[in-house]
């Protein structure tokens, strides 16, 4: 049998530049404000889950703040899981104008989900 699961590419452009409202992203803009795709993607009340994966640095200061679970030790390699009831937005660009790390999109996490994740990376 197969499943055809949905899938969003979403490419987050030059750093903070779309929440600042950088007229070279109006798209982009445009599909993460309320009204956009993106939004009423992520905001569908027939979605059970989303799963966000990044090639992002997590520097290890944030993996006991922001609840993140490893498959490893912390060497290259390592896949880290994002496990919160109520999962922060990460920012990983500094040195920009404070309204570029208001941006909030507060939606429900999984814990159990991302245990089974975690589970299934491990080969549990």
């Amino acid at each position: 049998m197969n499943i055809k699961t949905p899938a969003i590419f979403l490419g987050h452009g030059g750093g903070p530049l779309p929440l600042l409202k950088d007229a070279s992203h109006r798209s982009m803009i445009e599909t993460l404000s309320k009204t956009g795709r993106i939004w009423k993607s992520f905001h569908d009340p027939k979605v059970k889950s989303i799963i966000f994966v990044s090639a992002h640095y997590v520097a290890s200061s944030e993996l006991s703040s922001n609840g993140l679970y490893s498959n490893g030790s912390g060497n290259s390699g390592t896949i880290l899981v994002q496990c919160e009831a109520r999962p922060k937005l990460l920012f990983d660009y500094y040195g920009f104008p404070p309204e570029s790390y208001e941006y909030e999109m507060a939606n429900p996490g999984s814990v159990e989900l991302a245990e089974r994740i975690v589970s299934l990376i491990n080969n549990d």
